[in-house]
């Protein structure tokens, strides 16, 4: 079951078939259709052209009788949807509006639309990096539509999806919905392959109350790999008492805290790690707010190939039953230097 207060296009589209709109319903804060006379078709629910005919300015765009805008000015009704609310709002109905096009939609108020990411099993090239911090060499920071070429896949009922109701800065976070055995992973190329020094990767982290929680859930893991099956890959995961752990797949080794302590939930959690690359005197460190909460040294960390991959994701252990929980990730970096907490 969908978390109360969220509403995919679905939604939207069952509530403009009842009339929803029309009385005020569905975050319009009370500005929906004038009542003065004067006949507008503006946010009414449409399945032609035809039906939104008495208003020569709109057209019937994903369900909704409404246009194309840069900004609210562009909109009599309503405001110009984000790039993520035209994204939930349209689902696969994209092609009555092209990739990087808004439209008008009714004023969501507190109410949270969610983006769904399409699955797309081709990882194309780097993105340029767009953020200032000292050896960066992949920036996201979730504030609109992700990258074609990043790489989202999975399985089952889990979900990825971007949100604008919850975010550690900004407007907007990657919000992953774990059901059961599903998973899904969103893979993103580093702008340069490491195979040696240090590497760096810091996001924050929230878990939302409530759900069952798997007895383990990766949500990071750095790759040497595209795909299959990536034995040497570092990962990020909370364990079967909802602490932080590190498996290092160079060395097969599983770095725990020297005190579990479960994540508490609710609450934003600004996560770095922090791997020293060698064979012999690796390194790894693990900070929970700039204060290291699992160590290691003289180990292993150097993978057959460079690391090249960052993965965002959700999974959980092998037939977990009963699961239902919910995490969002904002403001990922990697670097070759360290990051710190905003």
């Amino acid at each position: 079951m969908e978390d109360a207060g969220l509403r995919t296009a679905l939604f939207l589209g069952a509530a403009l078939l009842l009339g929803g709109v029309a009385s005020g319903v569905v975050g319009c804060s009370g500005k929906g259709p004038q009542t003065t006379g004067t006949k507008t078709d503006w946010m009414t629910a449409c399945n032609a052209e035809a039906d939104c005919e008495s208003e020569p300015e709109l057209n019937c765009l994903c369900g909704i009788c409404t246009r194309i805008c840069t900004s609210d000015a562009d909109c009599r009704e309503g405001e110009c949807g984000s790039a993520i609310a035209t994204s939930a709002t349209c689902g696969g109905d994209n092609e009555f509006v092209a990739a990087g096009e808004q439209i008008c939609l009714p004023e969501t108020g507190e109410e949270c639309l969610v983006a769904s990411i399409p699955r797309e099993s081709s990882l194309g090239a780097a993105e340029l990096v767009s953020c200032e911090a000292q050896g960066a060499l992949l920036c996201e920071d979730f504030e609109g539509l992700l990258p074609v070429a990043y790489s989202t896949w999975g399985d089952g009922e889990t979900t990825a999806g971007l949100v604008e109701c919850e975010s550690q800065e900004g407007s907007s976070s990657l919000r992953i919905r774990v059901v059961d055995s599903g998973y899904t992973q969103t893979r993103m190329r580093l702008g340069t392959p490491v195979s040696a020094g240090d590497l760096y990767a810091r996001f924050y982290l929230r878990v939302e109350g409530g759900g069952a929680l798997p007895e383990q859930l990766i949500v990071f893991e750095l790759w040497d790999q595209d795909e299959g099956d990536v034995t040497e890959r570092t990962t990020l995961y909370l364990n079967s008492e909802q602490a932080l752990e590190v498996y290092v797949g160079a060395s097969e080794l599983t770095l725990q805290a020297p005190t579990s302590t479960p994540i508490v939930r609710d609450e934003w959690h600004c996560l770095e790690l922090g791997i020293g690359l060698h064979d012999v005197t690796g390194t790894v460190v693990l900070s929970q707010g700039g204060s290291p909460v699992v160590e290691a040294t003289d180990v292993d960390t150097l993978p057959s190939d460079p690391i090249s991959v960052a993965v965002i994701e959700g999974v959980p252990s092998t037939g977990s039953q009963d699961t239902e929980a919910t995490f969002f990730i904002d403001d990922l970096i990697v670097a070759t230097a360290p990051i710190g907490c905003d």
